[in-house]
């Protein structure tokens, strides 16, 4: 990767972005119908440690960012984070994705579950969006990402019949769109991009890299694709469906199998044949919530995907405004945005985070619906803020590897939990400026 500077504070144009997209789709993970891995280079080339770099940087509990948000949701809490885990979390066992969901909070989610006209709101308003924003508990979790992306009915009399009835439609699918696939070769290089991209989807999981969950991967993308032609299938799209079959999986599965990196291939065979029945119901559960998901950021997928060279230009912007110093640093070492934005913004940190933690900030992102692309821009705003004092010691190299391959896997949920919120202040400090342009 060669240095690129001469910025000289002016922010991205359309064509620069255009370009490097154009010639690097494929490293950034986001060719069309064909692409290298497009994997991290790994936190070590930076030459910080993990051991060092596990938290957020400035993003500490107590710290506190210059503003007032502008709104507090229906739970009572200020989108600041309120809670403080005790020091010894995990030496106490206590699972790192639920420590932020609080008894009071878990109880009155139940009550709106259990209503027989569930109100589901906006973020600011006392029905589901509001709960939820701050956090879900897990064992509620599938059953919230279902009714928050429109899937399962908010009549309670309604739900057991029409969750039936898309199960249904979506097996129909499978004969009318995937198995005519298979059978006349329509999909043509899609369909072999398609395979070639999911044995690279959560490398390290036994359970995902089992041949059988592979094929509900590609039953989804195949199903999709062909249901979206002018789209299509594009790389980075399988990482994607990687959260909702995991949540929805994990709703009667063992999370312990399906996450662990050294579980025995025997055990991960146990599993899925003890639950084959219960995996055609994650599948379609999975398929029509991804269907959802990508309804609201389908133009990162696109032809030149302008969602994200808006995403770009906006972010250069916005990081001059919020971190000068970090931002001229940077632009010093030739490091562009889309050297690591881009994975950000198309995979949605799935990459980035482990799913545990992944599940806790898409709880956040499937609350604010069509909204969420915008937080999820001052997020990846906080997170290399959080960094800056490490990245500004760093030069292009050290700064590139570290962040693409950010060292997260330390992180708690309350870390999570305060990153989201100060994102939320960023948002709310910035989303007006007339400074910040998106053209």
């Amino acid at each position: 990767m060669s240095k690129e500077g001469g910025q000289e504070g002016k922010p991205a144009s359309w064509n620069r972005v255009r370009t490097f997209l154009g010639k690097n789709a494929g490293r950034l993970g986001l060719r069309r119908d064909k692409g290298p891995n497009g994997g991290a280079t790994g936190a070590a080339a930076s030459g910080v440690s993990p051991q060092q770099t596990g938290h957020l940087g400035r993003v500490r509990r107590g710290s506190a960012t210059p503003g007032t948000p502008t709104g507090v949701h229906a739970n009572g809490d200020s989108p600041q984070a309120s809670y403080s885990p005790p020091e010894d979390d995990h030496r106490a066992g206590v699972d790192p994705s639920d420590t932020s969901v609080r008894p009071e909070q878990q109880h009155r989610l139940v009550q709106v579950l259990e209503a027989d006209e569930l109100e589901v709101g906006e973020t600011t308003s006392s029905g589901l969006r509001g709960m939820c924003w701050s956090g879900i508990p897990r064992q509620r979790r599938a059953q919230c990402w279902r009714l928050l992306c429109g899937y399962e009915p908010v009549t309670r009399d309604r739900r057991e019949a029409d969750l039936a009835r898309k199960r249904a439609e979506f097996q129909s699918y499978v004969t009318q769109y995937y198995s005519a696939a298979n059978q006349d070769g329509w999909m043509g290089d899609s369909q072999k991009v398609i395979k070639k991209d999911i044995p690279r989807t959560a490398p390290n999981l036994p359970f995902f890299q089992h041949k059988k969950v592979q094929a509900m991967y590609e039953r989804i993308l195949v199903i999709w694709a062909q249901r979206h032609p002018a789209t299509g299938y594009v790389q980075g799209m399988n990482d994607l469906v990687t959260p909702f079959l995991y949540v929805f999986a994990a709703e009667e599965m063992d999370r312990e199998v399906m996450l662990s990196e050294k579980v025995a291939p025997e055990e991960v065979e146990q599993l899925i044949e003890d639950n084959a029945a219960f995996l055609q119901v994650v599948e379609s559960d999975a398929y029509w919530c991804f269907n959802h998901l990508l309804d609201h950021i389908q133009d990162n997928y696109t032809e030149n995907q302008p969602g994200i060279q808006q995403k770009l230009c906006k972010y250069e912007e916005l990081l001059r405004q919020v971190d000068a110093k970090l931002a001229a640093h940077l632009e010093s070492q030739g490091v562009l945005p889309m050297y690591y934005l881009v994975r950000y913004v198309s995979c949605l940190f799935v990459r980035e985070f482990p799913l545990p933690l992944l599940a806790r900030l898409w709880d956040t992102f499937l609350c604010e619906q069509g909204s969420f692309p915008d937080l999820h821009l001052y997020i990846c705003i906080a997170l290399v803020k959080g960094w800056a004092d490490m990245l500004l010691m760093m030069d292009f190299a050290g700064i590139v590897a570290f962040l693409q391959s950010p060292p997260t896997d330390t992180l708690m949920t309350w870390q999570i939990d305060e990153l989201i919120a100060r994102a939320f202040q960023l948002q709310s400090l910035y989303r007006e400026s007339s400074a910040v342009t998106t053209e």
